[in-house]
C-alpha cells in the first residue's frame, strides 16, 4: 500500500482485537497483503501464529504424515 506504517498499525490493532476477543492461537488469511501486514504487526509477546491458508493445510498434512509413519 501507499502508507505502510499505517497498514502495520491498523493490522497491529486488529490483531490485538482478534486475540482479546477470541483467544485465537492461529490466524489464517488468503490475502497476501494481509499476511504481510499481520506478520509484521505481530508483537513478540503475542502467542499467535499467522499463516496463509494453503501453508497451514500443508503443515497439517505434514503432521498427519509424521503420525502415520510413527
Amino acid at each position: 500500500g501507499s502508507f505502510p506504517e499505517d497498514s502495520i498499525e491498523i493490522a497491529r490493532n486488529r490483531l490485538s482485537q482478534i486475540i482479546e476477543e477470541t483467544g485465537a492461537e492461529v490466524l489464517l488469511t488468503e490475502c497476501p497483503s494481509c499476511l504481510h501486514n499481520f506478520r509484521n504487526a505481530k508483537l513478540r509477546k503475542q502467542k499467535i501464529e499467522i499463516y496463509n491458508i494453503t501453508e497451514f493445510i500443508a503443515l497439517l498434512l505434514q503432521e498427519a504424515h509424521k503420525k502415520e509413519a510413527a
